[in-house]
C-alpha cells in the first residue's frame, strides 16, 4: 500500500512539473482572493479581482523543436484556477525558454476578433478605439481614503508611445510563470494619493512596465 501511494505521488509531482502554469503572486506566495496580504507594518490589501491577458505563447526547444501554444490569446482569471493551466500535454523541462506578448499587441486589439478570450462579456474590453484592458486589479485596503477602500486599476492601451504589452522572453527555470503584485504596490503606487485608473495613457504605461518587471518564471 506504501508503495502504491508512493507512486501516486511520483506521478503527480511529474505531471505537476511538467504542464505550463501561471499564478499571481504576493512577495512569492500565490494570492488568494478575498485574503488581506500586509503592505507597511500597520496596513493591508486584499484583492477581489485579478485578470491579465497573455498571448502568443511559443517555447523555445533545446534542439531546434519550438512549441506554440494552442490558443492565440489567454486571459488568466484569480476567480478562474483552470486558467491558470496553459499547458497540461506538455514537459516543460525539454524546452529552454518562452517567449510571449505580456498583453495584447495592437494586431489583436484591432482585429475584431470579439469571441473566446476576447469577448467583452469577460468584462476585458473598452470599446474598439481604445482596445482592451491588458491586466484588471482591483481590491481593498486601509490605504484607500474613501468609506468603501476600493482601488480599481484597468491597465491597458495599445496606441504608442503609451501601448502596454510587452514581448517577453525568458529561461525556463520552472514551469509557472508567475506576476508578483508585491512591488507594484510596496513601490509604485501611493494608494493615498492614487487608487483608480480606468484610461490608457502614461500612467497606464508606467504601470504596466512596473508589472512586466515583476514577471518571472519559477
Amino acid at each position: 500500500m506504501r508503495a502504491f501511494l508512493v507512486s501516486i505521488l511520483i506521478l503527480f509531482s511529474f505531471q505537476a512539473k511538467s504542464q505550463l502554469l501561471f499564478n499571481f503572486t504576493w512577495k512569492g506566495e500565490p494570492i488568494t482572493l478575498s485574503r488581506y496580504y500586509p503592505l507597511g507594518e500597520k496596513d493591508s490589501i486584499q484583492f477581489t479581482e485579478l485578470k491579465c491577458y497573455l498571448s502568443n505563447i511559443e517555447l523555445k526547444g533545446k534542439g531546434n523543436k519550438d512549441y506554440q501554444l494552442a490558443a492565440a490569446v489567454y486571459l488568466i482569471d484569480a476567480e478562474d484556477s483552470t486558467s491558470f493551466v496553459l499547458d497540461s500535454s506538455i514537459d516543460t523541462r525539454n524546452f529552454k525558454s518562452i517567449s510571449f506578448t505580456f498583453g495584447l499587441d495592437s494586431i489583436i486589439n484591432t482585429s475584431g476578433d470579439l469571441e473566446g478570450d476576447l469577448d467583452p462579456v469577460l468584462g476585458m474590453y473598452w470599446a474598439w478605439n481604445t482596445g482592451y484592458i491588458h491586466y484588471k486589479i482591483v481590491g481593498h485596503s486601509s490605504l484607500v481614503p474613501t468609506p468603501s477602500h476600493l482601488f480599481d486599476f484597468h491597465i491597458g492601451g495599445y496606441r504608442k508611445p503609451n501601448a502596454t504589452y510587452f514581448k517577453l522572453e525568458l529561461l525556463l527555470t520552472g514551469s509557472t510563470i508567475e506576476l508578483d503584485l508585491y512591488q507594484l504596490f510596496n513601490e509604485n503606487i501611493n494608494l493615498n494619493l492614487s487608487h483608480q485608473l480606468v484610461v490608457p495613457g502614461k500612467l497606464a504605461f508606467e504601470l504596466a512596465t512596473v508589472l512586466k518587471s515583476s514577471i518571472r518564471v519559477k
